[in-house]
């Protein structure tokens, strides 16, 4: 198979069960009370850990290591199967302190339910981590569009029913029970080989790398749920969890892509500075274009778009989206600097850059919790602009590229989508369309005049976005000409 058909299956494989589980979402969410959505956030933390622990890491070395032999993957499968029955048992046994802590004593039976997850996940790790290592990614693309799926079918269906939080439960415990069910019945693997404690010791030392890491990055990224769900009310939290997973949509994608292609392209350019610090420039100016837009529109839909998808409950998730968005912009674009880090062979730095981030999440959840749920999504905010000036620093120092030329490629795209924005809600809508009417003609006048800006000043900031505007346009006219 070609690196172009290796793409396009990766590709599928992030956005189908993306697309599937977004309005899979939608759907719940109408039936759901943000509550529910707060008593699982709750978990999120304990869940995370969870799963760094039953994994250990042992996934990434089969893909990683260049010869592996019937025993290592037999060693890796007995590893985490009894890791995974462990954390599972653990979790349960450590349910009523957690339900304690939060003062919610659903949690007791939630945690023991939903921590079957880590358990079901392990049984299918070392599948899923040949079908990495083959590159089989079309095969994976089938196996998470049909576990989404199926899983969909179940959450909505005890949503429906009016089983609340247990509808959001079932869904997580459906789609790893038909993902790992449908990796064993589609995959070739079979445990053929012998334990060997020799071959656990032996990949540990990559492995441990990984676990520190994983640990470092779950316990930051989840810590905020922990402090809201303890502050405030599920209801908070589930208002919080929904914001910021739409804030997160758009770039979730496109940073998947670039995490997934960057890395190898500039590392096989790794000795061309000149050459990166040209392609760096042009993916930022690119990027940066993209997710600007995308944030500036999905901020000024907020009011409008929230309600109507998930439902008058979710009303209150509307100013705390605002907020996010305005690091949504930002947050995608500084895994570009941290792959380049990565790729000139920097990890010393990059652990570093990395460590020092989650320092700055911690200092900074420590002061805004004070401020109420709003101070925790300008927290967001700024954690997001403190990390992208972490990871571009090495891009300062390795490359040359100062910080006078990354504000010149930035702050173009941010006054034109600024500009945009304010010009949508600064218009006398009327309050009488509905909101479907509304959400259109926002979105087309906010595009019109995007398109409009990136035309009239395409020779001074915009030319790269241009031209792959330019060319997507004539691609499409192509094609319409020959059907």
């Amino acid at each position: 198979m070609s690196n172009k058909r290796h793409y396009l299956w990766a590709f599928v494989e992030k956005i189908a069960p993306l697309g599937i589980s977004f309005v899979v979402s939608v759907i719940i969410a109408r039936m759901v009370a943000p509550a529910a959505y707060g008593l699982i956030g709750m978990m999120a933390i304990f869940m995370a850990l969870g799963q760094a622990f039953s994994e250990l890491g042992f996934g990434a070395a089969l893909v990683q290591q260049k010869e592996i032999t019937a025993d290592d993957e037999t060693s890796v499968f007995v590893v985490n199967l009894v890791g995974g029955t462990v954390i599972t048992a653990i979790l349960c046994a450590a349910s009523p302190l957690v339900a304690q802590f939060f003062d919610q004593q659903i949690l007791v039976e939630l945690l023991c339910v939903q921590s079957l997850t880590i358990l079901i996940a392990s049984t299918g790790l070392v599948q899923f981590a040949l079908i990495s290592r083959k590159m089989k990614f079309r095969l994976g693309a089938i196996i998470e569009v049909v576990a989404t799926f199926m899983s969909g079918i179940v959450g909505i269906s005890m949503a429906y029913a009016g089983y609340g939080v247990w509808s959001l439960v079932g869904l997580g415990v459906s789609r790893e029970l038909v993902r790992a069910a449908t990796a064993w019945i589609v995959g070739d693997w079979w445990p053929t080989g012998r334990f060997s404690v020799e071959r656990v010791r032996a990949m540990w030392s990559y492995c441990s790398k990984l676990l520190y890491a994983s640990l470092f990055h779950r316990v930051a990224t989840n810590l905020h749920t922990v402090i809201i769900g303890k502050i405030f009310a599920p209801e908070a939290l589930g208002l919080y969890a929904r914001a910021s997973g739409l804030q997160a949509l758009p770039g979730g994608v496109v940073t998947g892509i670039v995490q997934r292609v960057a890395f190898p392209a500039f590392s096989r350019n790794q000795d061309n500075k000149v050459h990166l610090l040209y392609s760096l420039r042009k993916q930022v100016r690119v990027l940066v274009v993209l997710m600007s837009v995308s944030m500036a529109l999905l901020g000024v839909l907020a009011a409008e778009l929230v309600p109507w998808l998930f439902g008058p409950n979710w009303i209150g998730s509307v100013p705390l989206l605002q907020i996010l968005c305005l690091g949504g912009a930002i947050a995608a674009v500084f895994p570009l600097h941290s792959q380049m880090t990565m790729a000139l062979g920097e990890s010393g730095i990059f652990f570093k850059v990395e460590m020092t981030k989650k320092l700055v999440i911690v200092i900074v959840l420590a002061v805004v919790y004070r401020f109420g749920i709003a101070g925790f999504a300008w927290g967001a905010v700024i954690i997001s602009f403190a990390d992208y000036c972490l990871s571009a620093f090495p891009s300062t120092r390795l490359l040359g590229y100062s910080w006078r030329m990354q504000i010149a490629d930035l702050l173009p795209a941010f006054i034109l989508n600024g500009a945009a924005a304010v010009v949508i809600l600064e218009a006398p809508w009327d309050p009488s369309w509905p909101a479907v009417l509304t959400v259109a003609t926002k979105a087309t006048v906010f595009l019109m005049l995007v398109a409009t800006f990136l035309y009239v000043f395409r020779s001074l900031y915009f030319a790269d976005a241009w031209d792959i505007m330019h060319n997507l346009s004539a691609a499409a006219s192509q094609r319409l000409r020959r059907s």
